[in-house]
């Protein structure tokens, strides 16, 4: 257990943190301003619209509701003190990183979670910190740089706004990423990262294990559906007055401040002071406050095992605004399926094979988040890098477009042909599959985390298609076995935990690389699927595509890929 730390030492170990070089908005990071410009608007933020496509149950408090009620209730003043203390987990230490603003956003979730739901969660900071440094698209990318976001070695780069972030991206438990306190040990870990100074470099680093394991980006669970600001007009007396109306109303407000402070024994709170040392900039959450001691209660990220104490004054003078969350996403809703694609990826595009890496599955700092931007690179064998442009669709798939030359180009530019693939519903989630019209020939996309093995293409079609495969497809893995071939037609096997089935599907000679046939379940909630996969041109032994059905009134798709048993 970590010592809890007195003021004294606590103030040190914040100069530490926050150096005169380390922006609180890192504006390359951003396209914006420093943090007095950052615009702090009472708002709801709403649901993006991609979200509609696949609809989970959630539960969104209703924002304008409470907006409402605060404005009503400023005609009767709120209780003298009132505390959120009941709802907190257990208090924790960002240690020497600059990751405040990842803890106040995890605290904040948690306290909403518990008082919500009633349960009780330890998020990854690691995570939260690491997806809002690396999905950033840097604005001057590739004007001016040829690298197109930020390694999360690097600190801060953040501030309150995290509560509308994580309605874009969502956090796993704190066992899935493990908050890393020594960065530069982790990067020593890495030696393929080397000095952070190119695009690969960087890559190493946000996509190693070591950082954040693949399997915490399949389990991201936990977000904002909804959230309001509240902001101070320079030494503003009414603003300690929302935060209090807020606080009152049990919510938590995360809370920007420059820490020209000092911790006053007599008081037991921390006070202005004009003449701090090494002030910076920090993200807090309140959790309570008490009008007549004239201080607010904070849960802090610096060991401190308990509230600490901040002055009315000190926040009027030195606070620029903050967020607090009215609605966060139902914990029994599924995982965030865009977090599944960020990272490496072997890509193998009817034979022809590179290595595809996302970074982002949204544009962080647009007002149109979900619309088509850079989502990363794509290698060739031999090492030439693309642009990948597209989007991410939380119904389980990604269209893309690879550039054509090896030249940076402008976030967001399409160049056919459009790539569309789905994620393949086998537990780790390490494969997807899909298809691409290439010159007028739809041939087939296979997607896996680790190399999957083929040999050179050899013989004619259909024959050549003959054998036995290890498929995966939504949640199953079984043995494809394709039979012989008569004319437009097939036979086959496919077998999974002791069922056998048979098949028999269709084959059109004018389309000499496609097979289509039906897997009919008659026992279990199962339902009808019809696949349609594709032999890869340039070898054997490999199948992908797609498969559909039907449930009521909806027509689902998912990946399927299948490589030889042999």
């Amino acid at each position: 257990m970590t010592r809890a730390r007195s003021p004294r030492e606590l103030v040190g170990l914040h100069n530490e943190r926050h150096t005169n070089d380390a922006a609180r908005v890192d504006a390359r990071a951003t396209g914006r301003a420093s943090l007095p410009g950052f615009p702090f608007e009472a708002r709801e933020r709403p649901l993006a619209p991609w979200r509609s496509m696949k609809a989970p149950a959630r539960v969104v408090s209703a924002c304008a509701l409470l907006l409402v009620s605060l404005e009503t209730a400023s005609l009767a003043a709120p209780p003298p003190s009132y505390s959120l203390a009941q709802w907190q987990t257990a208090y924790q230490d960002q240690g020497p990183r600059g990751t405040c603003y990842a803890f106040a956003g995890a605290a904040a979730l948690e306290a909403k979670y518990q008082r919500d739901f009633g349960i009780v969660l330890d998020l990854s900071e690691q995570y939260i910190f690491a997806l809002r440094r690396s999905m950033v698209l840097l604005a001057d990318y590739p004007a001016k740089s040829n690298i197109d976001n930020i390694s999360s070695y690097h600190q801060n780069g953040g501030a309150s706004d995290i509560a509308g972030l994580l309605t874009l991206f969502y956090a796993p438990l704190e066992t899935d990423a493990p908050y890393i306190s020594d960065r530069d040990a982790l990067l020593k870990s890495i030696p393929a990262a080397g000095k952070l100074q190119t695009q690969e470099e960087i890559d190493y680093y946000e996509y190693s294990p070591l950082n954040v394991p693949l399997a915490a980006r399949t389990r991201a669970h936990y977000g904002v559906t909804s959230y309001g600001s509240v902001r101070n007009k320079t030494n503003d007396a009414t603003f300690t007055d929302d935060l209090e109306k807020t606080i009152s109303h049990d919510q938590e407000v995360l809370i920007d401040i420059d820490t020209y402070w000092k911790f006053d024994n007599a008081k037991n709170m921390y006070v202005y002071d004009a003449n701090a040392k090494k002030p910076g900039f920090h993200t807090t959450l309140l959790i309570g406050y008490d009008h007549n001691a004239g201080y607010f209660e904070a849960k802090n990220s610096w060991g401190e095992g308990a509230p600490i104490h901040i002055s009315y004054d000190f926040l009027q003078r030195q606070a620029s605004g903050g967020t607090y969350l009215t609605g966060v996403v139902d914990p029994n809703a599924d995982d965030q399926s865009r977090a599944f694609w960020l990272g490496k990826w072997n890509l193998d595009v009817d034979g022809v094979r590179g290595q595809l890496v996302i970074h982002r599955f949204v544009h962080l700092e647009s007002k149109t988040p979900d619309e088509i931007t850079l989502l990363g690179s794509y290698y060739d064998f031999q090492g030439n890098r693309y642009d990948v442009n597209g989007r991410v669709f939380e119904a389980g798939f990604m269209q893309f477009y690879i550039a054509k030359t090896t030249a940076r180009g402008t976030p967001g530019t399409v160049t056919d042909p459009m790539y569309t693939v789905y994620l393949v519903r086998n537990g780790s989630n390490t494969y997807a599959a899909g298809l691409v019209d290439r010159n007028g020939t739809w041939v087939g996309v296979a997607m896996s985390r680790d190399l999957e093995l083929a040999t050179p293409s050899t013989g004619s079609y259909p024959t050549r298609m003959e054998g036995t495969y290890k498929m995966r497809w939504n949640g199953s893995v079984g043995t494809l076995t394709i039979g012989k071939f008569s004319g437009t037609s097939f036979t086959g096997t496919y077998t999974s935990k002791g069922v056998n089935k048979v098949i028999s599907g269709s084959y059109d000679p004018s389309v000499p690389n496609r097979l289509m046939f039906d897997l009919v379940f008659t026992t279990g909630s199962k339902p009808h699927y019809h696949f349609t996969l594709r032999a890869h041109g340039q070898e054997d032994g490999v199948l992908s595509g797609y498969l559909s059905w039907s449930e009521g009134t909806d027509t689902h798709f998912g990946g399927v890929v299948a490589y030889s048993a042999d």
